[in-house]
């Protein structure tokens, strides 16, 4: 039983820190980000 749990414990360490130190622009679980558009600013009376 203390095996699977030690297993259980430090596997999920292990993901957590590949997850945390990759250099990956991706986050898991999380949408992906929306790069907004510029927008123009037309000056009144043109």
């Amino acid at each position: 039983m203390f095996l699977v749990i030690a297993t259980m414990v430090w596997g999920g360490l292990g993901f957590t820190l590949r997850e945390m130190f990759s250099e990956d622009d991706r986050i898991l679980g999380m949408p992906e980000e929306v790069q907004p558009e510029p927008i123009t600013i037309l000056e009144k009376g043109k």
